[in-house]
């Protein structure tokens, strides 16, 4: 399905990928994950860093 929000679509896509991660032995339940993000796509736009917990 299409999501509107684009932060919740990079929140949607960390969270799949933290359960693969999750699912392979990659990454612990509980774990910290340092997610760096930017408002646009491309070189130089990052702007975000967050710690999310798996």
């Amino acid at each position: 399905p299409k999501v509107a929000d684009w932060q919740e679509d990079v929140d949607n896509r960390l969270r799949w990928g933290m359960d693969q991660a999750i699912a392979e032995g990659l990454l612990q339940s509980g774990q910290s994950v340092i997610v760096i993000q930017g408002f646009r796509s491309g070189h130089g736009n990052s702007n975000t860093m967050r710690i999310v917990v798996a």
